[in-house]
């Protein structure tokens, strides 16, 4: 009875400190800091707490251990959870509602969304009536410095548009980083991994005034739903929606994710939509590492009048799409309402793309050499491999199609000498396999590069140069390996 007695009163203790004493340093500190007593050594002295959510517990209880957990996403957006501690929803069950992740960790002390026990990862699933704002957000990332991971999150039967195949419509997002209050690093400076977004209108998305997050070896599919989605009558080019990722905002990186299938059903203005990632006034962010499967589209960049989607980095992803129409990426110029897209890199991208009216890069409406770079890609599509209506940076690329005449519609130049029109050979591209055989021309026929590593972590360069595109050969000779997507991290350049 003693020892039960002594561990209630150290609990009582550690939250008195943790609710009264150490908020009331901060505010000391805040007033005055040549008064104040170091509020991180404060944290650091006090043991980190965990509180555990599982959908047969109940709120009642502590929610400090596993035997005593809360039940709902309403009494976890209650908690006061302070640098270093943990949120964790278990395994195989599922929640409903939006999590609140206001949460403030530091650099040193991330605060830590995540799962426990075993089993499936734990899901917050919804529906339109399930949601208390506009967004529809699954989880609501307003805070900083959070690690959110191991989460999977889905949307249920939302609204649709009955004279376009029942196609979703409405804004629904998986995981929100946004800032509306505008405080400082709101929505900033988070880390999403090992998480898994479908059925949304974007399974991520970034505001404008976000900026520094990772989103990191996460899974995005099926991410169907419109945004706007209206009859030709009613708007002949305003259809807009199905995307992986919608980033805005500045500085986030987004490497290792495997994207598939994030298409609508159906649009009206043009073929069903969909996009791995859509870039709208978002500058100087890293795309690197990803894998891309079966998605119309790879990338479009656009901006306001005000903001623009300036100094974007796309490199060592893989592309992979049999979508009629699809392209891997468009880059505007001066002469269109979401241009110019200034300094867009491509470096190490492989892309295959097998549909017939399919096309690589697309730089239009005033391209030019300070919108768009492009080094070290393989480009395989079946319409076009280039357009482009003006001059823009190119070297050491291959572009092929199946029939051996792949086109680059471009005005005013023609590819670099370094460049080649030839088959990259790829060890087996009909089952996605774009590794390259010890034949290609791409091997050591890559310009210079900074990044060391390659889409699957291997260092580069292997030869007496970089191999062109994704994948760095190694010296030996490469078996005819069956491809699979990424599932562990190699970070690093």
């Amino acid at each position: 009875m003693q020892a039960i007695l002594k561990l209630a009163n150290l609990q009582f203790v550690l939250k008195f400190w943790r609710t009264i004493v150490i908020p009331l340093v901060l505010i000391v500190s805040a007033i005055s800091p040549a008064l104040s007593i170091s509020s991180s050594n404060l944290v650091h002295a006090l043991a980190p707490v965990t509180y555990y959510l599982d959908c047969t517990g109940n709120d009642q209880n502590a929610g400090t251990s596993v035997t005593l957990p809360w039940k709902t996403l309403s009494k976890a957006n209650t908690a006061k959870l302070l640098p270093g501690d943990k949120l964790l929803l278990k395994r195989g069950c599922t929640f409903i509602g939006t999590l609140n992740a206001y949460w403030n960790g530091t650099a040193s002390m991330m605060i830590v969304i995540g799962a426990y026990g075993t089993g499936t990862l734990p899901k917050i699933q919804n529906g339109a009536n399930d949601l208390g704002d506009k967004y529809y957000n699954a989880v609501d990332v307003q805070g900083s410095y959070l690690s959110i991971e191991n989460l999977e999150v889905t949307t249920v039967n939302p609204p649709v548009e009955p004279g376009c195949q029942n196609n979703p419509i409405g804004f629904f997002v998986g995981f929100n980083f946004r800032n509306p209050k505008k405080v400082v690093n709101g929505g900033s400076y988070n880390l999403l991994r090992l998480s898994k977004a479908t059925r949304f209108t974007a399974g991520v998305h970034t505001t404008t005034e976000s900026h520094h997050n990772r989103i990191l070896q996460n899974t995005f599919s099926e991410n169907y739903v419109m945004s706007v989605l209206t009859p030709i009558s009613v708007g002949a080019t305003d259809d807009i929606g199905a995307w992986g990722v919608l980033l805005r905002g500045n500085k986030h990186e987004v490497g290792y994710n495997y994207f598939t299938n994030n298409n609508s059903w159906c649009t009206y203005d043009t073929h069903p939509q969909g996009n791995s990632l859509e870039l709208y006034e978002a500058t100087n962010n890293s795309i690197h590492h990803n894998t891309s499967i079966n998605d119309r589209n790879f990338a479009e960049l656009g901006g306001s009048a005000t903001i623009k989607s300036d100094n974007n980095y796309f490199v060592y992803n893989l592309v992979f799409s049999n979508r009629k129409d699809g392209y891997f990426i468009i880059v505007r110029g001066h002469g269109n309402q979401f241009g110019p897209t200034y300094r867009t890199y491509l470096y190490h991208n492989t892309v295959y793309y097998s549909g017939p009216d399919s096309q690589g890069i697309i730089c239009h409406s005033g391209c030019g050499p300070d919108l768009l770079i492009a080094k070290n890609n393989i480009i395989w599509s079946e319409f076009k491999t280039v357009y482009a209506d003006a001059p823009f940076v190119e070297s050491n690329n291959i572009y092929w199609n199946t029939i051996g005449k792949p086109m680059q519609q471009i005005s005013g130049f023609k590819i670099s000498s370094s460049s080649k029109i030839a088959n990259p050979q790829f060890m087996d591209a009909i089952n996605k396999n774009l590794h390259l055989r010890s034949t290609s021309p791409a091997i050591n026929a890559g310009a210079p590069f900074t990044w060391k590593k390659d889409l699957e972590g291997n260092p580069t360069p292997q030869g007496t140069a970089y191999d062109i595109g994704a994948y760095e050969t190694e010296p030996t000779a490469l078996t005819n390996e069956v491809f699979l997507p990424v599932t562990t991290s190699k970070i690093g350049r």
